[in-house]
């Protein structure tokens, strides 16, 4: 599927042009409508629904836009919606909001003021097709789209945890971030169980004067701030993931279905893992790569330039010096007789000359060396002080270009070749990617203390939220 049709695609609306449904089911202030294309019932809250009168009018899939009926599922929500024949008008107004649109135009009227949509309303088997995405967030409903299944969710806009500005935290990154908590806390009890009096309830343990239920909400709501606000600086960098990486988000829901044998019963694994749909999960993953995709090119253009990388290599020259050396170790411990000793020694030596005689080391050392781990890489290791034996370490930080030998350690006797040792420009990438992550740190820390940040919660529904 094409990245339109996932990131910026107008999903939208059948209008049941004229039609009336009298009956329907009330969506209640927590849950959402679950639509499938080419199925023509809905659930809301859990009641099983018809879209329209005629069993034929199904969402449908038309150039990557999404189409459903919408009047059955404006009222379910407690809106409503009117169709004007004459200028071919349809009228949507849904708590204080109000979107026009007409047939075949993509000019559009919301809230009084002229915008435009991504698709035309069009007429398909005698019903109007309004954009779905288009609608709902000038309605202030949430809509998610799961590329694998083709569900659709509508959310009612109260069913949100938090809010900053006009963005809205939605319970469905909440309770996934709320299980990540309760993970984060569960291990850290276990850790700490000797010095904490832990209840039978592990929820009512209480951690630095807080509840661990109380802990891992907060916790939760961090998270989803973070989460927020790098998603909302995404959408307004036009920043859109690839369909390549959508591919993959596709692919690793697949995966999910496949483990656990039916579309159904990986509805259920989420539900009770984590309390989301699978749309509702698979919408969380294409934002979190979002935000994570627009957050890293943020942090690429953080101001880092030669001098602090210059001065950051001269503070710990030490730290950064590396030398890339190549051997062709024969295995001689303790256990072997000073005879044996002298034999490998001298199998060392032979070797040796063949080296200096300028055959190929990498050839050598594939067919002498008994270190598995370089033998088939040339024999080949690139390290900092500290991380190899002694004698191995004083031999490679003291010899120059061109130098081979043999040095004795506890594993046996090395036959050595010099490669080289690490400059500024070597390690000028890496140093500027280790400040990038010290200034990412405060950069993140400065951006989610902005006063345009402040998260509001919606108490009504956070408080409701239990930890179980």
């Amino acid at each position: 599927m094409k990245n339109k049709s996932l990131i910026a695609m107008g999903l939208a609306i059948l209008l049941a042009g004229g039609s009336v449904i009298s009956s329907y089911a009330a969506v209640k202030s927590d849950e959402v409508i679950l639509l499938n294309i080419g199925k023509p019932n809905m659930l809301v809250s859990g009641i099983e629904t018809a879209i329209d009168t005629d069993t034929k009018v199904t969402p449908v899939l038309v150039n990557n836009t999404t189409l459903v009926p919408i009047r059955a599922i404006i009222e379910a929500f407690g809106g409503q919606v009117s169709w004007d024949s004459k200028s071919k008008k349809v009228t949507i107004t849904y708590n204080k909001n109000k979107v026009e649109l007409w047939l075949n135009n993509t000019s559009a009227v919301v809230n009084g003021k002229k915008v435009t949509t991504t698709i035309a309303p069009k007429e398909i088997n005698g019903r109007t097709m309004v954009p779905l995405k288009f609608v709902s967030e000038n309605l202030g409903l949430c809509v998610n789209w799961e590329g694998t299944t083709k569900s659709i969710s509508i959310g009612s806009p109260t069913d949100y945890v938090a809010s900053f500005g006009s963005e809205k935290i939605n319970k469905a990154e909440f309770y996934i971030y709320l299980s990540n908590a309760k993970n984060y806390l569960k291990n850290y009890m276990a850790q700490y169980a000797g010095t904490l009096t832990i209840e039978e309830n592990i929820w009512d343990t209480v951690i630095n004067n807080k509840t661990a239920a109380t802990l891992a909400k907060e916790m939760a709501l961090d998270y989803s701030k973070e989460h927020a606000i790098f998603l909302a600086r995404a959408k307004a960098n036009n920043t859109v993931l690839t369909s390549e990486e959508l591919s993959k988000i596709d692919n690793s829901i697949e995966q999910i279905i496949m483990q656990e044998g039916s579309k159904e019963a990986s509805e259920k694994s989420l539900k009770e893992f984590y309390g989301v749909s699978l749309a509702e999960y698979s919408q969380f993953l294409k934002d979190y790569e979002l935000a994570n995709k627009n957050l890293q090119a943020e942090l690429r253009n953080l101001p880092i330039s030669d001098d602090e990388i210059l001065k950051a290599y001269e503070s710990n020259k030490a730290g950064y010096d590396k030398v890339t050396v190549k051997h062709i170790l024969f295995m001689a411990d303790s256990s072997k007789s000073a005879e044996e000793h002298e034999t490998i020694k001298k199998k060392a030596e032979d070797i040796l000359h063949k080296v200096n005689a300028g055959e190929d080391f990498a050839s050598l050392a594939k067919e002498y060396s008994e270190d598995p781990g370089s033998k088939n890489t040339g024999g080949e290791y690139t390290f900092g002080r500290g991380e190899m034996v002694k004698e191995f370490e004083d031999w490679s930080f003291q010899a120059k270009e061109g130098d081979t030998g043999i040095i004795k350690t506890s594993y046996g006797y090395h036959i050595m070749k010099f490669v080289k040792r690490s400059t500024f420009e070597d390690v000028k990438e890496s140093i500027r990617t280790q400040l990038i992550n010290n200034a990412a740190d405060l950069y993140i820390d400065k951006l989610v203390t902005e006063s345009k940040y402040v998260v509001v919660k919606n108490n009504s529904v956070y408080e409701s939220i239990e930890v179980k």
